[in-house]
């Protein structure tokens, strides 16, 4: 049986890497919640959806954790992404720029399925790569990022 490391990494590579959104239902429990920076919304439907816009924007985006700590039914990671900006996202017209970025996930699994998952990742050292603000300046709202990741 798989551990929830093995679940975990293998969920990255699938969705992440090879772009299977389809794959989402394999992995999450149809009634997951999952908190993005500034919004909640429940099952992969929803996180599919966040995360195609990500894909589209990024479509080479490849991410490394560095860091995990596994607890019971938790996973925790730190990761760094790096990716490509070809298409527009969050009303950020494609740069073409090459980002990276840093962020941690915390992921609660119920069985062999994720029920819950936080995502935090750096959006304002993103936003400042994309150079929709400059440092120093204020971050607009993120709440309709819906990055999962």
């Amino acid at each position: 049986m798989e551990n929830n490391n093995e679940l975990f990494d293998r969920f990255v590579e699938e969705v992440f890497h090879r772009g299977n959104l389809t794959a989402l239902d394999q992995f999450f429990r149809p009634d997951a919640l999952i908190h993005d920076p500034g919004v909640e919304f429940r099952g992969p439907i929803a996180l599919r959806s966040a995360i195609r816009g990500l894909l589209t924007a990024f479509p080479d985006l490849r991410i490394a954790i560095e860091d995990r700590i596994t607890e019971g039914d938790r996973l925790a990671v730190r990761y760094r992404a790096e990716a490509t900006h070809c298409a527009d996202w969050l009303g950020i017209p494609a740069s073409g720029k090459r980002i990276g970025y840093t962020g941690m996930l915390i992921v609660r699994f119920e069985g062999a399925r994720i029920a819950e998952y936080w995502a935090q990742p750096d959006l304002l050292g993103l936003l400042q790569q994309l150079g929709a603000i400059r440092n120093g300046e204020s971050a607009p709202t993120v709440a309709s990022a819906r990055s999962g990741a």
